[in-house]
């Protein structure tokens, strides 16, 4: 049963704000957020809609990101929250449906309009320069600790765009080497502080925390180094001054096999009832391994706040992330094992070094993609 606005306990790690770009249904039944009285998750879920020449019907038809209505077709719903339609054509209309309304939208339209799926950091900074504070931001301000400053305040829409913005181009850096991510990171005023690779099948990094799960990303182990053929990523950024963290899942660039190999088998998971197997081991996969465990989970607990953001399969593992997180599951409780090994603790908020600079536990210097 939904318990909905749980005491969140000064030592419990949570999420704050989730953003999703092309994300596909998630769950059987729509995830929320058991922190929050009406279960709304915070934060925005993007799609891009478009127009296109459909010559089947020989006519011009509004299209959407096929990835973001693809799940619906099996009635795989996405979660509670606020939903965004970026329009390729006008960048004025700035559409947020609010949470509850959308989950099963956009509609499938059958145009498998790939190219939407791939171009959300552009049209979001159109969309956020076509708003009146935008241009002067440059793409989107640096300082994104709103939530920070005014907890009881409504974002506007301008201000909603310009975090969507950030957080679509931070998506979109997943898929680049890490010492461009950490360039990159310093010119928005954060810094990249962790990254790293889903378990795998095979090598001292199979297995997912003593289950017998099987992990399909492949890794290798060479001499300490996790070469290229690391598949799934996850980032940890960090605010320079206000201490908040953004958690970054990877989209995968194996979204065309999923297209051709659509399985959408569910299985209950962290008590939320039955959600997508796929993204269901994606992120065990990921927050079980041992690299998520030695970089990314001891900084977190550093974080002032968490966003959790992801592009694609990123984005539907954010959200079965988000939603597993903020469960905050005690020991007798359905789905405890899950949510085990997903939590993180809350200690003092402090400024993290730079990736590259530090070393993991035991000294081992681990060079990730």
């Amino acid at each position: 049963a939904m318990k909905l606005g749980r005491p969140v306990p000064p030592n419990i790690g949570t999420v704050s704000e989730l953003y999703t770009f092309g994300a596909p249904g998630t769950a059987v039944d729509p995830l929320y957020d058991a922190t929050q009285p009406d279960g709304c998750i915070k934060g925005v879920r993007t799609y891009t809609k478009g127009v296109r020449f459909a010559v089947g019907a020989g006519t011009m038809m509004k299209v959407t990101d096929p990835v973001a209505w693809i799940c619906n077709m099996v009635n795989l719903t996405h979660g509670r929250m606020e939903s965004y339609e970026a329009l390729q054509a006008n960048d004025n209309h700035n559409h947020f449906t609010a949470c509850g309304k959308g989950s099963m939208k956009p509609k499938p339209d059958g145009f498998f309009w790939i190219t939407g799926h791939l171009v959300y950091p552009k049209i979001m900074s159109w969309h956020n320069q076509a708003l009146p504070g935008g241009a002067s931001n440059g793409v989107a301000p640096n300082d994104l600790s709103l939530h920070l400053r005014r907890l009881q305040v409504a974002q506007t829409d301008e201000e909603k765009v310009a975090k969507t913005t950030l957080m679509a181009h931070f998506t979109f850096m997943n898929y680049k080497e890490t010492p461009m991510i950490g360039a990159d990171a310093g010119s928005w005023g954060w810094r990249l502080v962790g990254r790293a690779c889903a378990a795998t099948d095979v090598g001292p990094f199979q297995g997912v925390l003593g289950l017998s799960l099987k992990a399909s990303s492949q890794m290798q182990e060479v001499t300490k180094t996790y070469a290229n053929s690391c598949k799934d990523h996850t980032i940890l950024y960090q605010h320079n001054s206000t201490l908040e963290c953004a958690l970054v899942f990877e989209g995968s660039d194996d979204l065309y096999d999923w297209f051709a190999n659509l399985d959408f088998a569910t299985g209950p998971f962290c008590g939320l009832g039955m959600v997508h197997k796929g993204f269901r081991a994606k992120v065990l996969r990921m927050v079980g391994g041992i690299d998520f465990n030695q970089v990314i989970r001891p900084r977190m607990r550093h974080c002032s706040s968490v966003t959790v953001a992801g592009h694609s399969l990123g984005g539907a593992q954010a959200e079965v992330f988000t939603a597993c997180a903020n469960r905050m599951l005690r020991k007798h409780e359905e789905g405890y094992n899950d949510y085990r090994i997903v939590h993180w603790s809350k200690g003092a908020p402090r400024l993290l070094k730079d990736f590259h600079a530090d070393q993991v536990p035991g000294g081992v210097y681990l060079k990730n993609k």
